[in-house]
Order: C-alpha cells, then sequence, then structure tokens
C-alpha cells in the first residue's frame, strides 16, 4: 500500500548529510533544540520513523521530494515546513530520480515550543526558510571542523533559528474552530464526505457547521472540500505518474466526469489542460 512506511534509513545515491546536536554545541542546548542538521538527498534516499520519540520539524529548501505527514504522502517543496510531532509516524523519500534538499530541527521535549498548537497533530505551514537553513548549515559545516569560530557566532545562530520556529509556531500554528476538522479530512480526501459525515467530525450539526465555515473560511462546507480536492489533485499531477483516472479516485471523485466538472469550477481549467501546462514549467 502506498501509504505503509518502513522503519529503516536508506542514503541512496549521491546524498549527503550533515548535523549537530546539543552536546557539542552549547548554543543549541541553551534555546531546547537537541540537534539539528541538512542534506542533500539523492536518488533512491528513503528515511521513515514509525513512531519516534521525539518532535521536530523539517523544510524543503531546494528540488522536490515526498514526505509522509499526518498519515499520507504529499509532495514536498521549496517554502513547505512540516510539523512532526512525537509517535507520529513520519517519513521522507526522493522520486523518479529527482534530487531534493531539506533541513531539520529536533526539539528538547521540555521546550515550550511543544505547547504550541502545531506539535498537536503533523500539520504543514508554508513559509520562507533560506535564511535559517543558512544559520543551520553554517552551525553543522562548523561542527565538523570546517573553521574556527566563536562562541558568540555560535549563539547568534542558534537564536536565529529559535526565533524563526517560535514566530512560526506562534502565528502560523492552526487555531481555527474547525481545524481538527480539515486535518481528519486532509488525510482521508478519497472518503465519501458530505456535509453530514463533516458536521460528526466536527461535533455539531450540519447548519451549525456551515455557519462555523462561513465565520472561518468565507464558503460553505462542501466548498472547502472541492477546494482541498483540486489541490490535492494538482499535486498528484504535477509530482506522480498517474493515469488522471487513479487521481480522481485518490481525492474523493467516483469517475471522470465528476472530477473534470470540479477541478474547472475551482480552477478555470480541465485537469488534462492544467497537467499540460504543469509540465511545460517543470
Amino acid at each position: 500500500m502506498r501509504n505503509r512506511i518502513r522503519e529503516t534509513n536508506i542514503f541512496g545515491e549521491g546524498t549527503r548529510q550533515f548535523s549537530r546536536n546539543a552536546m557539542d554545541c552549547p548554543a543549541l542546548k541553551e534555546v531546547g533544540i537537541d540537534s539539528i542538521g541538512f542534506g542533500e538527498m539523492g536518488r533512491g534516499y528513503y528515511s521513515g520513523r514509525i513512531k519516534p520519540a521525539f518532535s521536530h520539524m523539517a523544510s524543503c529548501i531546494a528540488g522536490i521530494g515526498e514526505v509522509y505527514s499526518g498519515g499520507s504522502w504529499m509532495s514536498w517543496r521549496p517554502g513547505m515546513n512540516v510539523f512532526q510531532p512525537a509517535k507520529f509516524a513520519h517519513a521522507a523519500r526522493s522520486i523518479e530520480g529527482k534530487t531534493f534538499s531539506f533541513f531539520w530541527i529536533l526539539i528538547n521535549r521540555d521546550s515550550a515550543l511543544l505547547r504550541s498548537k502545531v506539535f498537536l497533530k503533523p500539520c504543514q505551514i508554508e513559509r520562507d526558510s533560506i535564511a535559517v537553513a543558512g544559520a543551520v548549515r553554517e552551525l553543522c559545516c562548523e561542527g565538523m571542523g570546517r573553521k574556527k569560530v566563536s562562541a558568540d557566532f555560535e549563539k547568534a545562530c542558534a537564536q536565529l533559528i529559535y526565533s524563526w520556529l517560535e514566530a512560526l509556531v506562534s502565528t502560523e500554528g492552526p487555531s481555527g474552530r474547525l481545524d481538527p476538522l480539515w486535518q481528519e479530512v486532509e488525510m482521508h480526501l478519497e472518503n465519501k464526505w458530505n456535509a453530514l459525515s463533516l458536521a460528526k467530525i466536527a461535533g455539531v450539526c450540519p447548519t451549525h457547521l456551515r455557519r462555523l465555515c462561513a465565520n472561518e473560511e468565507g464558503i460553505s462546507p462542501m466548498h472547502k472540500l472541492t477546494l482541498m480536492r483540486v489541490e490535492r489533485a494538482k499535486t498528484l499531477m504535477s509530482v506522480m505518474n498517474m493515469k488522471m483516472e487513479e487521481v480522481a479516485q485518490k481525492v474523493g471523485y467516483a469517475n471522470m466526469f465528476a472530477f473534470s466538472a470540479a477541478f474547472k469550477r475551482c480552477a478555470g481549467i480541465s485537469p488534462s489542460n492544467w497537467r499540460a501546462k504543469a509540465r511545460k514549467t517543470v
């Protein structure tokens, strides 16, 4: 099954990884970070953990890969930051012979950062991370003896990493009343959702759900569902070599007619035309 992951690490061809931990970098320990690292992942790269004992975040900074978060695989592009709480399965892999790069930050279990809502369940936040990626790279390379630097420099890098992360989890975390609902739906877009089943997950009646969704999203629950399905379909069409009928099934449509009609309403273009244009830009 596509959504199964393995408890293993496979470097693949051309992978290079670098890391630094709080034991040899006091500056990291001071800000409540256990370790950091970055890597350039080659063809065939795979890393997965079924029930990790630590909480962490990871950010794609170049290329394109796939990340397993919240129970499913998804496209991993630059600017996508993934938050993975302890005990939730996670994984990353290269796809279709492509390479990609990302950095990661392991959070100390006593850190105040873990009280943020983003660490309640796996979630993804879009935010540019190039500046903090540079700080991670500097600390890791210095730890390998590339050059001798002052403790003040290491403190500055560690503080930059922490401040960026603190701002990210405090301003971008899920905060809406319906966020748990949409997180559940995101993990199971292939289900035959309707107004009643959505309301049941949210713990309200359909009328109240419609009111809440209008207040938070400005649209109806079913319209929100359609938008989520179309966005997932775009990801599948842009990075996976799937037949269009399979894409439709993966996002919850029983046939191509229903999928094509919903996609065109949201995107203003047919799925096949959208895929053709997306491939030209790659």
